[in-house]
């Protein structure tokens, strides 16, 4: 079995909020059959039979298996791209790992304005908080375990508390901060981001923007005692992207 996300704008639709499907074989029957034999050169009882026939909407039951020796892939190195084989952004220990495909590694997406992420989640470990500094948008597909999502929008209010798992599809809005928890199976998933070249963010790690503060700025900043700063100063460096159950 095949499962097939399908992601697009459908501002400029038919009908908006649709997709718009194109199918060659649609157009060519809705034809007359003189129309058709003239077009192509056949005759009519040819036309009939090519091209009047066909009754599938988007997915075609197939009367025989297809022969999958016979594909042409010629473009397969600037048209498909393998997330399992690509060097990751964060690959920690008993954690998990997060990968990416964006405009600098995978050009065509520079032309679809579009990036991906795969992110694979060990049972109880954490992708702690983050967002994107572009304002990007992020489509999140689980596609196998579970996990609790907590999603904060710009107002520090938590506006989702929930639990995701396979099959189900959420989204994070552009500048809102979100974290993940796996389940006791564990969490994968893949994350579209409206962005060829998304810049992100971490509330937490090395990266954090509560790293470049000075103690006093954090202090005033968060009521904090000048000890507590400290030590929440030293604990943002020390915390990686993806933190696995024995980081609190």
């Amino acid at each position: 079995m095949v499962v097939l996300v399908f992601l697009g704008d459908t501002t400029d639709s038919i009908i908006a909020g649709q997709f718009s499907f194109y199918f060659s074989t649609f157009q060519l029957g809705g034809f007359s059959t003189q129309f058709l034999a003239k077009g192509f050169g056949l005759t009519a009882s040819e036309s009939k039979a090519l091209f009047q026939t066909q009754n599938a909407t988007i997915i075609t039951k197939l009367k025989a298996k297809i022969n999958n020796s016979d594909f042409q892939n010629n473009n397969r190195k600037d048209m498909v791209f393998n997330l399992e084989n690509t060097s990751p952004l964060a690959n920690i220990k008993n954690g998990g790992s997060l990968v990416s495909a964006t405009a600098g590694n995978f050009p065509l997406l520079k032309d679809v304005g579009l990036s991906v992420f795969l992110v694979k989640l060990e049972p109880d470990s954490m992708l702690t908080p983050g967002y994107t500094q572009d304002g990007s948008y992020k489509l999140c597909y689980v596609w196998k375990g579970s996990a609790r999502v907590q999603i904060v929008g710009l107002n520090g209010q938590l506006v989702l508390d929930d639990k995701v798992e396979a099959g189900q599809l959420f989204v994070v809005p552009k500048f809102f901060s979100a974290s993940l928890i796996a389940d006791k199976e564990g969490l994968e998933l893949v994350a579209t981001l409206t962005s060829s070249e998304p810049i992100l963010g971490n509330l937490a790690g090395y990266g954090s923007v509560w790293k470049a503060l000075s103690p006093s700025i954090l202090k005033a900043s968060l009521n904090l005692s000048v000890d507590d700063a400290d030590i929440f100063k030293a604990k943002i460096v020390e915390a990686p992207i993806i933190n696995p159950p024995n980081i609190n």
